[in-house]
């Protein structure tokens, strides 16, 4: 993939083309209801895999443009309970973030989006994304959560969205991008 590929359609938001880096595949991509850390977030493909072909990025931009708003709210949803059920790793030194986020709404003040690591699909032809966050209550590693679609399967430091054998480990095979 060269800098000079066309970028992903208008309407998927995407406002580079993919590059290959060191390590991975890159874009960047306008993260439509996230707060965004340079208000754009990368989007990472593995650089051990193909380049991703015109179909495959018209196949993820799609399915963000058409899903994006769903993972949003699954990935919030999986915070909120992880916030409820487990408020140690939320400590915050100079307030009780606890008793401040009352909604998992209330949890785009606390997170900045700073990439989406697409590690393959699922068999059913979901996309494997791992989301990469800043965030208030983890300013050191940050915060991280891997989607099997919209479905949150393990979450934890910045380094979650990397860590594909974590679903491998729970009996998700994932398989490579259409």
């Amino acid at each position: 993939m060269s800098p000079t590929d066309p970028p992903l359609a208008e309407s998927h938001r995407c406002v580079t083309p993919f590059v290959r880096t060191r390590y991975f595949h890159e874009a960047s991509w306008s993260a439509p209801g996230w707060p965004c850390a340079s208000s754009v977030a990368l989007v990472r493909i593995d650089a051990e895999a193909p380049a991703p072909s015109q179909a495959t990025r018209a196949w993820l931009s799609s399915w963000l443009d058409t899903h994006g708003e769903a993972l949003r709210c699954a990935v919030l949803e999986h915070f909120f309970a992880a916030l409820k059920d487990n408020p140690g790793w939320f400590d915050l030194e100079d307030r009780d973030l606890c008793a401040d986020i009352k909604c998992p709404e209330d949890l785009l003040q606390e997170l900045r989006l700073t990439e989406l690591v697409v590690q393959g699909c699922t068999a059913q032809g979901e996309p494997v994304i791992g989301l990469g966050f800043e965030c208030s209550w983890d300013e050191e590693h940050g915060a991280g959560v891997l989607a099997c679609g919209v479905r949150c399967c393990h979450s934890g430091a910045a380094d979650v969205p990397h860590l594909r054998w974590t679903l491998e480990e729970c009996g998700v095979p994932v398989h490579r991008l259409p």
